[in-house]
This record gives C-alpha cells, structure tokens and sequence, in this order.
C-alpha cells in the first residue's frame, strides 16, 4: 500500500505537475510538498489541509485534462 505521500508524487508526476507549481497553488512551499511526498514527520503535524488541498488541485487538474482530450 503506497503512503499518503508517495500517491500524492505519483498523481502530481502522472499529470506533470511541478513541486513548486503543486505549492503555489495552494499558497504553500515548495519545501513543504517536498516534505509531504517525503512523509516527514514535522510535515504531518499540518499535512490534512494542505494534503487535501493538493489532491483537490490535482483532482481538478486532471477533470480538466479529460475534458481536452
């Protein structure tokens, strides 16, 4: 079973999302997407909304990427 970090770099990777692109639209750090992926443990303390956050950015990322094709 892949962790929580580890599916987040998988999907934003799958739809050619950058780290620093992933934190930008989440008014979030580059550093701290790092450390999600990473499954730090001073990341988990905040990770429930950001994590959040990011899957929706890339949920909707990819609606729209179905939508083009």
């Amino acid at each position: 079973m892949l962790s929580r970090g580890r599916e987040l770099r998988d999907r934003r990777e799958l739809l050619g999302c950058s780290q620093k692109a992933l934190a930008e639209s989440i008014s979030t750090s580059r550093k701290f997407i790092v450390e999600l992926e990473a499954g730090k443990k001073t990341s988990k303390t905040f990770a429930g909304l950001p994590m959040r956050c990011a899957s929706s950015t890339l949920r909707s990322r990819a609606d729209r990427l179905c939508e083009i094709r």
